[in-house]
This record gives structure tokens, C-alpha cells and sequence, in this order.
């Protein structure tokens, strides 16, 4: 289907005043163009009473229209592919599998037989149970995939009711697309090359939507509220997705102010262009380590496009997205490691063990559990399920066999913990042997290192360790007591804080003195603010999001690292946040005068 454009020019349309619309920014950039309203036009449920004799056809009904839906995914696999690349066909993939999971359409089946109704109410009961499930779960991550559910379900039961597929076909010029929501599904069947932007009411950074602007270079803002309500087909709008904001009807001085911003975003990306194969060097010689935090696999090409020297965290929960919950098995690990370590060979990638609260994993202690965060999770829960622990270390061997592999275990409280799992380690090192499989000779393992009671035995667990990752995120809260998605308290989580710079000292200079490196994978790591502070420590890597490298990049390529090691001395004499924030400001003003 071709849509066609209105005409009208780009500013207040009928008299209209502007109107600010707020987001989360998840694929940075700005776009100035209209409204393309994409509506999903769901199939209504209606509940239709059975009789016995209706229920035998009604669940062959159900079957067909799975089957149906499961060749569509097929096709729409083979589209996605042929449109982003191999590494995007997970998505499609995982929700093939969905169709055969007794959860999904085993539990409609019963639903018809047992209340004897329609497979479309049925469907609808069953996402209801399924949802309440998922709201329960706190992990925001684990959260977001109940949007793949609702995919194949709508799919399911427009071909149960036989509805039409809907489709945006070809466009002819550049629009910002907005939506409820764009599935997974639909992703396969946009006109990327004419999608100028990209808006929904609903999404998170890690819902695979986001992820594939990311990686096209599109901006994109999700969790819009109400913006299917506000916006209309035509609509001039201004999307801003570095910022999470989007202008309906931007009168003529905010367009000359977005065009000016967009300008000057484009001169910078330019000057910082060039950087992308030169090294994160200071003037005095110093060099850092910048890599990129990934999500799924295919952000590799992010990574690799904004010069990232490697993987500095590889967050292993993505495979229960991939295999509905349930714990991958040894093989499908290791192919996905080994193509993460020959794509950026020769520079390393560090996985992050799996990072999982006991509800997620299915653990029977979740249920007696009131603070999941504080409770059996990470390596804790690992070295409580030791066979799915030692699933992975093995596929971890071999695939640095093909690369530089490396783990680092999450949430380790102390030394003994440290040795736990090392032990577990070894073991599947004695099974590889036993199975004559090929595998490295050895396999570097570190500490996330996050909990408050590590940080100050550093010195020691440098001792045993092969590297060290900050993962400041945690470490603040923990260490400052806060809860940082707790509104009335997350005022108090402060990076800056006197308390988390010295702890910062400690757990670097342990690092050093044992000989071992250190880097950082938190949300610290990309704040221009804190550059000059982070260089002053001596920190060896710093891993981020992928676009923030260059920027960061060209930040440390105009210190001298002795002039870093002058800031960080006076910010650890510093009393106060806001002391250190104002110190930290000005320096940065001097570093970027064109800026300011």
C-alpha cells in the first residue's frame, strides 16, 4: 500500500499553538517532518458460548490459524533479514517459538475446552493471565518482553477471525511514524529508508523496536503518553531523540531553533567522525580503553561504527528474551559467543554472567523473597543452580577458542564467593577435558564489581581476580543507601558523592597495586562531567553506550592526563555534591569553551 502525503508546509497549522510532548530518547537525533499515524485497527473480542459439539471444531479452528501465523513469521523472518541483517532474525525467531509453548497457545486450547468459548475470547483470557504475570515481574528488562506476547497473539487473532494483515507498504517521502506500538513484527514490513523518525506510547531502550533505530541511525522517542490521542495524520511535528521530546506544531521560532540545534549536532558529528579509528588518547600520552555495553548482539554494529575497542559488558539475560524464559542450552550459548568474539576480534569481549533474581530464573525461593534486589540473584543464584552455571562457563571455553572471551561473575560480596565460583569454573574446564571438546587455556574471570562489601576488600579480590568492572549503577545505590527508582528518595543518588569518589580510589588503586586492570561499566562512564575526574583515577577502560564513545573520546583526547590527576585530587578534597558538581562544571567549561 502507497500512503500519500499531505501538503501543507511544515509549521502552526489552522491556528494551532505548539504543544510539548515528553519521552524517553532511545536512538539520538533530531527530525523535522510530519506525522505518519500508524494504527494497529485490533480485531474486537467478543465472548461466543460454545456448544459441546462446536468445541472439537473450535480448537481445529485455533490450530489452522496457528499454523497460519507460524508460516507469516516465517516470511516476515526471511524480510527481516533481507531488510536489517541476520543478526535482527532472533526477534522473529523467538516468537516462532511461542506458538509451540504450552503457555501460549496449549493454554487457550484449555481455555476453549474448559469454558467452552470462542478461540478469540479465549486468546483474550489468556493474555490477561500472562500479563499479570508479567506486571509482577520487577526486572524492567524481563517487563518489556510481554510485547513480543501481544505480537503473536494479535496476529493469531486476526487469523483466527481472518482479518487482513496490516501494512504500511512503500512511502512516498519522509515521515516520523507514530504509534501505540510497533511490534517486532511490523518491523520487517516498514519502509525504513522513507521512516524519518519514529514515536510510541509504549517501549523502553531495550525493546527490540528501539534497538533497530539505534542501530539504523534513527531517532526515535518511546513511553509518549497519550500520543495518539494528540497527534494527527499530517500533523507537523519535531522529534528530538537525544532528548525524549517531541513539537506538535512548532511555530516558526522553534523551527529555527531545532534546525539551528540540528546544524550544530551535525557539524559536531563531523569533527568527531574522524576520531572513530584514532585511539582515546590524552595529549600526554595516557590511553583508555573505550568499549561499548550491549544488549543484544546485533548492537555490534553500533558499536563497531562509533570505533569501540571491544565489548565491556555483554548483559547474557538477552537469551531468555530469545528462548521464552527458558534457560538456553550449552550450544545456542556458544555460537552466540563466538560470533560476539570473531565480529570484534581482536579486541575483547567481557560477558556478564547471568544477572537474574530467582523469580526469573524459577527458583522456588522467589516466593518467600520481599527484596528481590537484595535477595538470591546473580551469583549467588548461580552457584545455587550450578549445572546452568556450568552450562554457560563452558560455552564461555570454547568460544575463546575463536576470540577474547572473557566473564565477569555479578554481585560478588567477598573473596570466598569469588573462589565459589571459580571452582565452578574449573569443573567445566574438567568436563571439557573429559568430553574432548576444544576449548581455551584459559579463560579470564572478573568481578562485576557492585556490592559495597567488595569495594572495600578490593585489595584482596584483586588477589584472585583477572580484571575488574565497576558497575557504578548499583554500587551507588547500595553504597548510599537509596533506591534510584524510588522517586521520593532517588534525589540522594548521587555519583558525585564524597563517599562514592573515594571508594572509587580505593577499589582503582587496589586494582593497580594487584596488578590486574580495571574499568568501568556504569552509567558514569559516558557522563562528559565526570571525564576529567574518571582519566584523574587512572581508570584502563571505559564501556558505554556505543554513541556515547565519540563524544567522550574527543573529551579525552583534549586532557593531559597530569592535569586530570590535579582535577581528581582537588574533587577528593571536596565536601559536598554540590561542591563537587560546581568544581567538576567549571572544568569542564575550560576543556569546551566553544560550548559554553
Amino acid at each position: 500500500m502507497t500512503t500519500s502525503a499531505p501538503t501543507a508546509r511544515l509549521g502552526r497549522a489552522d491556528g494551532r499553538e505548539p504543544v510539548v510532548l515528553h519521552g524517553i530518547g532511545v536512538a539520538p537525533g533530531i527530525v523535522i517532518a510530519r506525522a505518519l499515524v500508524f494504527d494497529h485497527q485490533e480485531v474486537p473480542f467478543f465472548r461466543i458460548p460454545l456448544l459441546r459439539q462446536e468445541v472439537k471444531p473450535e480448537v481445529a479452528r485455533l490450530e489452522k490459524a496457528a499454523e497460519l501465523t507460524k508460516n507469516q513469521l516465517e516470511v516476515v523472518k526471511a524480510r527481516t533479514v533481507d531488510a536489517l541483517g541476520e543478526d535482527h532474525g532472533y526477534i522473529v525467531d523467538a516468537q516462532i517459538l511461542m506458538l509451540d509453548d504450552p503457555l501460549l497457545i496449549g493454554r487457550v486450547e484449555q481455555v476453549i475446552r474448559e469454558q467452552r468459548v470462542n478461540a478469540e475470547w479465549a486468546v483474550k483470557v489468556t493474555l490477561e493471565e500472562l500479563a499479570s504475570v508479567f506486571d509482577r515481574i520487577q526486572d524492567n528488562y524481563f517487563r518489556a518482553r510481554r510485547g513480543d506476547i501481544f505480537d503473536v497473539a494479535g496476529r493469531l487473532v486476526r487469523n483466527i477471525a481472518g482479518a487482513p494483515n496490516r501494512s504500511l507498504g512503500k512511502l512516498e517521502k519522509d515521515y516520523i511514524l507514530l504509534s501505540e506500538n510497533v511490534r517486532p513484527s511490523d518491523t520487517a514490513q516498514l519502509d525504513w529508508e522513507h521512516t524519518a523518525g519514529l514515536a510510541m506510547e509504549v517501549g523502553s531502550r531495550t525493546y527490540h523496536t528501539a534497538i533497530i533505530a539505534r542501530s539504523l541511525g534513527i531517532p526515535c522517542v518511546v513511553g509518549v503518553r497519550g500520543l495518539m490521542k494528540k497527534v494527527d495524520h499530517g500533523a507537523p511535528l519535531i522529534l528530538d531523540g537525544s532528548e525524549g521530546i517531541i513539537v506538535l506544531n512548532p511555530d516558526r521560532a522553534t523551527l529555527r531553533e531545532y534546525r539551528a540545534k540540528r546544524r550544530r549536532e551535525k557539524v559536531v558529528g563531523q569533527k568527531l567522525e574522524h576520531l572513530r579509528d584514532l585511539p582515546a588518547e590524552t595529549t600526554d600520552g595516557f590511553k583508555i580503553v573505550l568499549q561499548a555495553n550491549i544488549e543484544y548482539p546485533e548492537e555490534c554494529a553500533a558499536a563497531e561504527k562509533n570505533g569501540a575497542q571491544g565489548i565491556g559488558l555483554f548483559r547474557s539475560e538477552w537469551f531468555l528474551t530469545r528462548t521464552r524464559g527458558a534457560f538456553p542450552s550449552e550450544e545456542e550459548q556458544y555460537v552466540v559467543y563466538r560470533r560476539l568474539a570473531e565480529r570484534m576480534k581482536p579486541w575483547s569481549v567481557i560477558v556478564r554472567a547471568f544477572d537474574l533474581s530467582a523469580e526469573q530464573l524459577g527458583d522456588s525461593a522467589s516466593e518467600s523473597e520481599p527484596n528481590p534486589a537484595l535477595g538470591l540473584r546473580a551469583v549467588r543464584l548461580l552457584l545455587r543452580h550450578r549445572t546452568l552455571f556450568k552450562e554457560q562457563l563452558r560455552a564461555l571455553w570454547r568460544a575463546r577458542v575463536h576470540g577474547n572471551i572473557k566473564v565477569m561473575f555479578p554481585m560478588v560480596s567477598g573473596v570466598g564467593e569469588f573462589r565459589d565460583a571459580m571452582s565452578v569454573v574449573e569443573e567445566a574446564k574438567q568436563e571439557l577435558r573429559r568430553d574432548g571438546l576444544e576449548f581455551a587455556g584459559e579463560l579470564p574471570c572478573g568481578v562485576t564489581l557492585e556490592v559495597p562489601s567488595a569495594a572495600a576488600i578490593a585489595d584482596l579480590l584483586a588477589k584472585e581476580a583477572a580484571f575488574f568492572s565497576i558497575g557504578t549503577n548499583d554500587l551507588i545505590q547500595y553504597l548510599l543507601g537509596v533506591d534510584r527508582g524510588n522517586d521520593r528518595v532517588s534525589y540522594l543518588y548521587e555519583p558525585l558523592h564524597p563517599a562514592v569518589l573515594r571508594t572509587l580510589r580505593f577499589v582503582i588503586d587496589s586494582a593497580h597495586e594487584g596488578g590486574i586492570k580495571v574499568g568501568m561499566c556504569g552509567e558514569m562512564a559516558a557522563d562528559p562531567l565526570l571525564i576529567a575526574l574518571l582519566v584523574g583515577f587512572g581508570l584502563d577502560e571505559l564501556s558505554m553506550n556505543a554513541v556515547s564513545i565519540p563524544t567522550v573520546k574527543n573529551l579525552i583526547r583534549r586532557l593531559s592526563a597530569s592535569e586530570a590527576r590535579a582535577i581528581t585530587e582537588e574533587a577528593l578534597r571536596l565536601a559536598t555534591v554540590k561542591e563537587v558538581s560546581a568544581f567538576l562544571g567549571e572544568e569542564l567549561r575550560k576543556l569546551t569553551p566553544a560550548k559554553h
